[in-house]
């Protein structure tokens, strides 16, 4: 249902899962698959795993042309804003999210590489992003206590 085609830069397509029960602290599981074809193309299926629950919450279907020939080899993670405008980058809100690098096929195929960019965006000096083991971290906004 919250589902739909956005312009930002280059055209694209998203799914929101908006509104979400987040807890703080906890680990999420984002898992996407193939789950079925029709004439038009092949459709899959993202759902977000609650690590600690195991309840698994349907994202959304994309039906992918054949022409594409399945996904992309590539993916994207980021954080974003979607608040009322801070009248000042010093404002932004924190927040913090970690990114374990995607895998396939139950865990057998891992990254070959990754990449880190801060868009241009309107606050990039308050963004930074950190390479932990098997992830990355994502921070925006000011950390409480006012350090970063």
């Amino acid at each position: 249902a919250n589902c739909g085609t956005f312009v930002e830069g280059t055209p694209g397509y998203t799914c929101r899962i908006d509104p979400f029960n987040w807890v703080v602290g906890r680990e999420y599981r984002l898992r996407v698959w193939a789950v079925g074809e029709d004439a038009l193309g092949e459709w899959w299926g993202a759902w977000v795993q609650d690590t600690v629950t195991g309840v698994d919450s349907h994202v959304g279907s994309i039906r992918v042309p054949a022409s594409w020939n399945r996904l992309y080899p590539w993916s994207v993670s980021w954080t974003e804003y979607f608040g009322v405008r801070p009248k000042t980058c010093s404002k932004l809100p924190w927040a913090k999210a970690q990114f374990g690098f995607p895998t396939a096929n139950a865990g057998t195929v891992q990254i070959a590489s990754h990449t880190h960019t801060i868009g241009s965006g309107e606050c990039p000096s308050h963004s930074r992003i950190t390479e932990v083991p098997g992830a990355d971290v994502q921070e925006m906004g000011r950390p409480p206590g006012g350090g970063g």
